[in-house]
């Protein structure tokens, strides 16, 4: 008699790992969607820049995708968007400086000298010894 195969035992839950390779998974397309996205930034393609970081928003929003999408929106002199994601950034994480600047940034180009000038200041207040 020949014995039966060996068979994976179901989690103690009674799920198996797709939870843990979903993430995985996931956080593998935001990752790569992220690079694709600073590809086409680097590349001058904007707005495929916009769809690459907004699809990898999509998957796991964090300050670094809104505040690259920011940036992004800037150069399609869609201030207004730039505004609102920088914003979106920085209430993930109040301390990523960037946001700040592309908020600052996207301010002046419409006019709002003052209120650039507070962001920029912000960005002083976080990294005072950044010659940047």
């Amino acid at each position: 008699k020949r014995s039966s195969p060996v068979r994976a035992m179901p989690a103690s839950n009674g799920h198996s790992n797709n939870m843990v390779s979903a993430f995985t998974s996931s956080e593998a397309r935001m990752t790569a969607l992220k690079s694709q996205g600073n590809e086409y930034l680097g590349a001058g393609n904007f707005l495929k820049a916009v769809e690459s970081y907004s699809m990898a928003i999509d998957l796991e929003p964090s300050a670094v995708l809104y505040s690259n999408r920011a940036m992004a929106h800037i150069k399609l002199e869609a201030y207004g968007l730039a505004i609102a994601d920088a914003e979106q950034a920085m209430k993930l994480d109040s301390t990523y400086v960037k946001s700040y600047y592309r908020r600052g940034a996207a301010n002046l180009a419409i006019g709002k000298d003052k209120i650039a000038l507070r962001d920029f200041k912000g960005v002083c207040k976080l990294r005072p010894k950044d010659r940047d």
